[in-house]
């Protein structure tokens, strides 16, 4: 195997696929890189199992073809530090090496046995849906942050696909907040529900932040694939049933609160340098929101450091006041941070002083964001 190809190219290229790659030396193979160069194509093919990240490009030079296995994480590091320059890769055949030159330097990798590396069969792929660059990764900026980290219910660890004919909903959720955002399809679609890993929403998170173009998903088997020319991704899905998310989203409000976007997420970053209280899962920052008539008092307080005190002036206020709400500072904030790229206000809708409130986008109804209060003393 021989090619020729610019420093900028193959890091590009290795550092979409790699991720997918094990990071545990365990089973070398599934550490590893799989370089495959045809005729006018280098492919680059990594998996743990549970991810393949699959992706080519014809912006190279090959002089001999050939597919070699080496480990992903060293070759992607050891391309990320090399001179922006033209980069000639070959193979050492004689002592089973990856050689890299670039200039009159090189760098030597040892090589796997290609036959170790698992199958990925990415044909007979069943086709369900098209997207635009920009309509999923903002979909999934506004959703995936608030899926859990670890849950009993494997299922919150994960992003929920809900398709209803001519409409699609992405749905997040760990139990103490929901994000849902809704986007139409240009054609109907039979109606149908997956969860994809919150792992793989990162990886395609990534994947899409070229604004240019539209992705594929579809299904092999059990398994979930975005996909579109040059590039595949290809995910297991998370087993078991999602919950009924549509009773949990508040329809009757006591209050609504019309807040600044800004100035709602710098009061909040504020806040959030406060030290949380202690709890079994680790510090929990929160802060408190007293509703006046026209302003909202937010309060942060430590008992190791001190104590933030804000008023957000010039705030209408629609119903009741005099309500003492608490959340977890950093949930508000995350949802603050996304609503100020969308709109200049953000609409809080409250229900009492302990039940969920609702946050959402006062010029549009295509986000909601549903967030539990604190217990607090």
């Amino acid at each position: 195997m021989k090619f020729s190809i610019t420093q900028a190219q193959l890091a590009q290229l290795t550092s979409t696929v790699q991720r997918a790659a094990s990071t545990r030396d365990t089973v070398p193979a599934l550490a590893g890189l799989l370089i495959d160069v045809s005729d006018h194509v280098l492919t680059m093919t990594a998996t743990d199992l549970e991810l393949v990240i699959k992706s080519s490009t014809d912006q190279v030079n090959i002089s001999e073809t050939g597919r070699v296995l080496t480990n992903a994480r060293y070759f992607g590091d050891l391309v990320r530090f090399l001179p922006e320059t033209e980069l000639l890769v070959y193979t050492d055949d004689e002592n089973s090496r990856l050689v890299i030159s670039y200039g009159r330097s090189e760098s030597h990798l040892n090589l796997y046995n290609p036959e170790e590396f698992p199958d990925v069969e990415m044909d007979n792929i069943d086709h369900l849906l098209t997207l635009s660059h920009d309509t999923l990764r903002e979909m999934l900026q506004k959703t995936s942050f608030a899926a859990a980290v670890n849950h009993f219910r494997q299922v919150f660890t994960g992003v929920l696909f809900d398709i209803e004919s001519e409409q699609l909903r992405i749905v997040a959720s760990d139990t103490h907040r929901l994000a849902l955002t809704v986007s139409g399809l240009d054609t109907p679609i039979e109606p149908r529900q997956f969860v994809v890993p919150a792992r793989t929403i990162n990886e395609l998170t990534r994947i899409l932040e070229d604004p240019e173009g539209t992705i594929n998903i579809g299904f092999i088997d059990h398994n979930v694939v975005f996909y579109h020319d040059d590039i595949f991704l290809l995910s297991r899905l998370l087993e078991g049933q999602y919950p009924n998310y549509n009773p949990v989203i508040p329809q009757d409000f006591v209050s609504t609160i019309l807040l600044d976007t800004r100035t709602l997420v710098n009061a909040l970053e504020r806040a959030a340098l406060m030290p949380g209280e202690t709890h079994d899962k680790g510090p929990v920052r929160h802060i408190t929101l007293d509703i006046k008539d026209n302003e909202v008092h937010l309060s942060s307080y430590s008992e190791k450091m001190g104590e933030i005190n804000e008023v957000i002036e010039d705030t209408p206020v629609t119903g009741e006041t005099g309500i003492r709400i608490a959340f977890n500072t950093r949930y508000l904030l995350d949802v603050a941070k996304i609503m100020q790229n969308i709109a200049p206000k953000l609409q809080l809708n409250l229900t009492g002083s302990l039940s969920p409130a609702l946050i959402k986008n006062p010029e549009q109804d295509d986000y909601v964001y549903v967030l539990v209060p604190l217990l607090t003393n």
